[in-house]
This record gives C-alpha cells, sequence and structure tokens, in this order.
C-alpha cells in the first residue's frame, strides 16, 4: 500500500508540474501577442501623431496660418522650405500660378509669365483688369517689382535676398592677383606663439629670424615638435601643441597675404587639412612597439600627407623619443590649397610650387573669384533681374546708377520672402 501511495503521490506532482509548464507556455504566448498588439498600437499612434494637428497660440498650425494672406498682414509669417531653400507651395497654389515639374520654372514667376501684368492675368482672370489698374504707376513700361511677384526692377524683398547673398558670398570680387610666390610672401616673418618647448626641443629658437620665404624654401626644414624622454605619453600632448602653433602662424599668414578672411573656403580648406593631421598625431604612441622596433637614427616620414618624422636617439643613456615635423611641405601644402580654393589660374593639387610661381585671379575676402560669385548671383536672382542686382551690388559693373547694399536694414518676415 506505501509503494501505491508513493506512486500514486508521484504521478500527482508530475500532472501538477506539467499543469504549471502549460501555464506557463500560455502566458509566454499572451506576452507575445500583447507585445505585437503594442507594436501595432505605437505605430498607429506615431502616424496619428504626426497627422496631428498643432496649434498655435490663438489658432491652428496649418499652411494658411504659416504662409497665407493673414500671416502676412499680423507680421507672423514664417516661410516653409525645402532642403534648397525654395519655398514650398500647396498643389493649389501650384495650378493656380501654373507652376508645373515640365516647365522646370521651379517658382521662378518671371519666367513662366513674362510681366507682373501677364501674371495678374492668369491668376485673377476676371478681376484682373482691376488689379492693374490699381498698381502704382511705373516708369518703366511695367517692368517694377513693387508687389514682389516678378520684373526687371529690385524690390525691397529683392534687396534683402542680396543682403543674405553678400553675407554668404562676399562682395564683389575686385582684388585682383597677378604675382610671384616669391613677392606674395615678401615682408612677411615666422612670428610664432603658444609653443610648448619642454626638454631641448626649442622649437621657438628654430624661427627665430627666419621669414616666411625661408619656410617655404626648406631653410628651416624638419622641426623637433616633441621630445619627452621617457616620459610616457608627455610627446602626443607636446607635439599636438607644438604642430597648432605652427600651423596657426602658416595659416594666419596665408590668409593675410591673400586678403581672406577667416570664413573663407581657403581657411576652410586649411583647417580641414589641419585636423586631419592633428588626428594623425592622436594615433601616435609614444611608446608603441614601433618604437622598440625602430632602429637608430631617422625613421621613414609617415602620415597620410608625409609631414611628420620619427626619431629615436639613444642620449645620456636612455632612448629619447622625438617627432620631427617637416615645416616646408606643410606650408607649401596649405598655401596649395588655398591657391586651389580661390581659383588660382594653373594651379591645381598637383601641381608643384616654386617661388618664382605665378599667382592669377580676381577674388573677394571669401576667396571667390568673379565667375562663381556671378554664377552664384543668378541661381539666387534670377536671369530677369540679375543686371539690376549685379548694378546694385557693384555699381561700377554698369554705366547707369546704383546703390550699395544697406547694411543697417532689417526686413520684416512677412516681406522678406516670396515664391
Amino acid at each position: 500500500m506505501g509503494l501505491a501511495a508513493s506512486q500514486a503521490r508521484l504521478l500527482f506532482i508530475t500532472s501538477r508540474q506539467n499543469d504549471v509548464s502549460a501555464k506557463m507556455q500560455r502566458i509566454s504566448n499572451q506576452t507575445m501577442i500583447l507585445a505585437r498588439d503594442e507594436e501595432e498600437i505605437s505605430d498607429k499612434y506615431n502616424r496619428m501623431l504626426s497627422e496631428k494637428t498643432y496649434k498655435l497660440k490663438d489658432t491652428d498650425l496649418s499652411y494658411n496660418t504659416l504662409m497665407g494672406a493673414a500671416a502676412i498682414s499680423s507680421g507672423n509669417m514664417n516661410i516653409i522650405t525645402n532642403a534648397s531653400g525654395a519655398v514650398v507651395l500647396k498643389d493649389t497654389d501650384a495650378s493656380r500660378y501654373d507652376i508645373t515639374t515640365d516647365k522646370g520654372a521651379k517658382g521662378d514667376f518671371a519666367k513662366i509669365h513674362g510681366t507682373v501684368d501677364e501674371f495678374i492675368t492668369h491668376v485673377e482672370g476676371s478681376n484682373a483688369a482691376n488689379i492693374i489698374a490699381a498698381k502704382p504707376a511705373s516708369s518703366t513700361g511695367g517692368t517694377d517689382d513693387t508687389d514682389g511677384t516678378g520684373g526687371t526692377e529690385l524690390s525691397e524683398i529683392d534687396k534683402d535676398l542680396l543682403l543674405d547673398f553678400k553675407g554668404d558670398f562676399g562682395s564683389y570680387p575686385s582684388n585682383p592677383i597677378n604675382k610671384s610666390i616669391d613677392t606674395l610672401l615678401n615682408g612677411y616673418n615666422c612670428n610664432i606663439s603658444g609653443v610648448d618647448d619642454a626638454k631641448d626641443a626649442d622649437l621657438a629658437g628654430k624661427f627665430q629670424n627666419q621669414t616666411m620665404k625661408n619656410v617655404f624654401t626648406g631653410s628651416v626644414g624638419q622641426i623637433c615638435i616633441a621630445d619627452d624622454g621617457d616620459a610616457r605619453g608627455v610627446a602626443i600632448s607636446q607635439a599636438k601643441t607644438n604642430f597648432t602653433a605652427i600651423t596657426t602662424m602658416f595659416k594666419d599668414t596665408i590668409l593675410q597675404a591673400l586678403g581672406l578672411d577667416g570664413m573663407s573656403s581657403a581657411a576652410t580648406s586649411i583647417d580641414d587639412y589641419i585636423g586631419k593631421n592633428t588626428k594623425e598625431l592622436e594615433g601616435w604612441s609614444a611608446r608603441g612597439r614601433e618604437w622598440w622596433n625602430a632602429s637608430r637614427g631617422d625613421t621613414a616620414s609617415f602620415g597620410s600627407h608625409g609631414i611628420f618624422k620619427k626619431h629615436v636617439s639613444d642620449t645620456a643613456g636612455y632612448d629619447r623619443d622625438r617627432m620631427h615635423c617637416n615645416t616646408q611641405k606643410l606650408f607649401q601644402d596649405m598655401l596649395k590649397l588655398a591657391l586651389v580654393a580661390i581659383g588660382a589660374s594653373g594651379i591645381t593639387s598637383e601641381s608643384k610650387l616654386e617661388t618664382s610661381t605665378m599667382i592669377k585671379t580676381t577674388i573677394n575676402e571669401k576667396g571667390i573669384t568673379e565667375q562663381k560669385w556671378k554664377d552664384e548671383l543668378k541661381k539666387t536672382i534670377g536671369e530677369t533681374k540679375y543686371e539690376a542686382a549685379l548694378e546694385y551690388l557693384n555699381p561700377s559693373s554698369s554705366s547707369g546708377g546704383g546703390g550699395s547694399v544697406d547694411t543697417s536694414r532689417t526686413a520684416s518676415d512677412g516681406e522678406k520672402y516670396a515664391c
């Protein structure tokens, strides 16, 4: 009887275990079902959130409240633009203004309709005659742009657009350069600051009484920018500090010699070059395996630009790890990048620079050439108003009158943008 009872108890426990396992499986299945339901609800919520009408202080946030007539009159106009900066129109407005993809006009009303009167006639239909009659008189026979919708004269909206253009692309390129590198560098001395002359690097002393022309011709040559003895980790910090001091002096000289500002394309190219080389210094290990395997004396130049050289010497009974920098190549690389950026005639990234190399171009303070500046102006203002804009920004380009850009003007949001 005892054995039968034990067997019955075992069977009961086994049955209970199976019941619990089955219940656990059901719970697991329900959890998976709930997770899927949660995901579906989340997706639905996000879709509904995307379609939600957000609220401004007093009204709905809609296309009309952002760009409609009420927004303009209230001074609260907020412009919706695409990635290219073009104003986005509703499909109904695009159709009304006859803007279609196949015409390729991209919202330039003057290209589609020609004159203001043609535009009004197309858009307003039977009301066009009254609107045209109510227009302010113009001495240019209907080519004014007082309403910001077309024409060849510049409106206040156009002038604000040109003010922004000048901020981005600078003034009319009127700085002709026609000189040799020898002449360009004449009078520029090496004035370096912020160096770390730890140990016997004596970097500042290497540049003392030197000119930038000496650097260009290689008279300064290889300079030790890090010399830390056996101090682990010091060399990287010292090398970066000294490299920054050298490149800052070189960059300032180049920009000043070419008459460029710190926001020019040349400055951007130089900064990119400096940044890449600084990262290569950061990757250098002062006590890494390459040092122990290096033979005594100079090793090969390293880095993607080949301006650094590792050096190991045995001095005073211990290894002294050094980093050298080829100042001639560094300066010539930076100068070449600047000349390519400003479109100097005949100079490419593959060019070999000599003191007799001639630099020929006409640029502005941002390093932009005359042709590029004109191309950007035409893209900004359109071909119809290009000549008027050119005269406005550079009165000397035309025999007619014209004014300079009034940098004190500020446009209200309601008048600054037009399709």
